[in-house]
């Protein structure tokens, strides 16, 4: 008999690693006097004929296999097990006592057997029929989480993803996102690839036709009809000036939010700051700014708002855009604005010594400027609502640093859902003044595309209700997946069509809705006072509410209040409550004061 329980010597089956977390769907262990699979219990009642020793039922046994049919499908989707591997643990598993799984893991994930690609764009195209999708998606939501639903708003997103190092091709997936239902669920509805990117906008049009049914009719689930609503279109700027026809961010007209003419300065650049035409719906439809327009684009069939529904993406141009573009200046720049390789180093190290103290919330620790070309769009993102402030200050000049400041603070507003609604002018008008101070401290140069869509940032977070609501975040998530499950460079769309097949078999877990529920139901029983002293101990006490979770480690515990950040000295937890007694708290001030 064979045994899968993991030890500290030997974890691998057929050279695939099982870690302890792998198998917490099932329990595969050596057969012994207090565990015996189902085959050993029924050899033992045909040689021992006492009532207790009878078998289970063959409905119990074909439950039993099912689920593990379930759990065995679910682990090789979320630890991507290659099929080879996955085909001998089947084998094993048929030998000793499970007979009814198959055998091999194609049955098991339900793989589809044929991808219906064809040319369209230039590129290999394949195409997935937006309602199906979406129903499938919606219908992986908990019952608990589709009977809240009252309309779908939906957002896509088109960009290319390079799946090789070694290899011009690219793919351009066609994603859609359900943005209102927790958590957002992104999946693709078309996939292109090829080399470069797409010749013209004919690989949009099976979405776009799809969209506007959906639009006039709703999604009908059986019971009843969800209305769909369109919430934004989010790309980066190529991808944007791509799939709307229009002209590149370099070109002179390239901005689509405003008509402001650009200048050339080595390099096309927007110095106006105010009074600025903003384009609408109306004078985009019509194109009555012929410079800004190369081609029709299929969105104007949609009934949507040409200009307000492509919102300025704030993780490619304000993270990966303006926020890079200030740390490449101070590290690389000329000599008036430059600090010194000892400022850098110092930067780093405080950079370092903020990891032990970083909240698990964040998805990444604070990394050495060194690595800032490796840096991704979560690190520029917290660098520029929490950490550069504080490792900031006392090495840029005063001047400097001021101005990084009002872009920080205008961006933690506009990533608020709550700040957004009432402080949003006060927020664009830092915008403003950042882009204006930046031409005096950085020179005209400084007034690229990038810095210029600060300028329309503000009435966008609006109008989303934050940014987060707009970004391609999520998308850019799901991407990286995409790109992980591609495992050879043989006919790649084939092999991402097979892993999506796969996937939508798949449940989503009860466990990631626990985050996202109304609130968690704390032990009325428990009680306890932390001290600070204890902090340092790495306790692992957790309270769920919405979110962020509060866990007792001093990490993880700060309380907003006003302008300060807010340490407290203790917590008691009482009766599903949590008292924070602010008579006992460090008080931190958050904002610069002038020299």
């Amino acid at each position: 008999m064979y045994s899968l329980e993991p030890s500290d010597t030997d974890q691998s089956i057929a050279g695939l690693d099982i870690e302890q977390s792998d198998t917490e769907h099932f329990e595969l262990l050596e057969p012994s006097p207090k565990r015996l699979n189902v085959s050993e219990s029924c050899a033992n009642d045909q040689l021992h004929s006492s009532p207790e020793n009878y078998c289970s039922s063959s409905s119990d046994s074909d439950d039993l296999d099912e689920k593990l049919r379930a759990d065995l499908a679910e682990w090789v989707n979320a630890y991507q097990i290659k099929h080879n591997a996955a085909d001998r643990l089947l084998k094993i598993l048929k030998e000793s006592g499970h007979p009814s799984l198959p055998g091999s893991t194609r049955t098991l994930t339900k793989t589809a057997r044929y991808v219906p690609s064809t040319q369209k764009s230039g590129m290999d195209y394949v195409y997935f029929p937006v309602k199906e999708e979406l129903m499938q998606q919606f219908l992986r939501y908990p019952k608990a989480v589709t009977e809240k639903a009252t309309t779908l708003e939906l957002s896509l997103n088109i960009d290319g993803l390079p799946l090789f190092k070694s290899s011009s091709n690219t793919l351009w997936p066609i994603l859609c996102g359900i943005m209102n239902v927790e958590p957002v669920t992104v999946f693709p509805v078309a996939m292109t690839y090829g080399r470069s990117k797409p010749t013209n906008l004919e690989f949009l049009q099976d979405t776009i036709d799809d969209l506007n049914v959906l639009l006039n009719d709703g999604l009908d689930i059986g019971e009843r009809v969800i209305p769909i609503s369109i919430r934004c279109i989010v790309c980066d700027a190529p991808a944007k000036a791509l799939v709307k026809g229009t002209k590149l961010y370099s070109g002179y007209f390239g901005c689509d939010k405003c008509c402001q003419r650009g200048e050339w300065f080595g390099r096309i650049i927007y110095p106006d700051t105010r009074n600025l035409e903003l384009r609408t719906d109306t004078s985009f439809r019509d194109q009555s700014n012929d410079d800004h327009h190369r081609t029709d684009s299929p969105f104007c069939q949609m009934p949507i708002d040409m200009v307000d529904k492509f919102p300025v993406d704030y993780m490619h141009q304000l993270c990966l855009g303006v926020m890079k573009k200030l740390l490449l200046i101070w590290m690389r720049g000329n000599r008036d604005v430059k600090i010194s390789a000892r400022q850098v180093e110092e930067i780093s190290q405080k950079l370092i010594g903020l990891k032990s103290a970083m909240p698990s919330s964040f998805a990444r620790k604070p990394r050495s400027l060194s690595d800032i070309d490796r840096w991704k769009a979560t690190e520029f993102r917290q660098f520029l609502l929490y950490t550069g402030k504080i490792v900031l200050d006392g090495i840029l000049k005063t001047d400097l640093y001021a101005h990084f400041m009002s872009l920080s603070i205008a961006s933690r507003i506009l990533v608020s859902p709550t700040l957004v609604q009432t402080h949003w002018k006060y927020a664009s008008d830092l915008l403003v003044y950042f882009v204006e101070k930046g031409r005096d401290l950085y020179g005209r140069e400084f007034l690229v595309y990038n810095v210029h869509s600060m300028l329309h940032l503000a009435s966008q977070a609006k109008e989303f209700g934050g940014l987060d609501s707009c970004s391609s975040f999520p998308f850019e998530n799901y991407m990286q997946k995409l790109k992980r499950v591609v495992r050879s460079g043989k006919n790649p769309i084939a092999q991402l069509t097979k892993r999506l097949s796969e996937l939508r078999t798949i449940k989503i877990p009860e466990k990631v809705f626990e985050q996202h529920c109304a609130r968690s139901q704390i032990m009325p029983s428990y009680s306890k006072t932390v001290s600070p002293a204890k902090f340092y101990r790495k306790q692992a006490i957790v309270m769920r509410m919405e979110t962020p979770s509060i866990s007792v480690e001093f990490t993880n515990i700060y309380v907003p209040c006003s302008t300060h950040l807010v340490i407290p000295e203790s917590l008691e937890f009482i009766e599903q409550t949590v008292a924070v007694h602010e008579s006992n708290c460090y008080h931190q001030s958050l904002l610069h004061k002038k020299q």
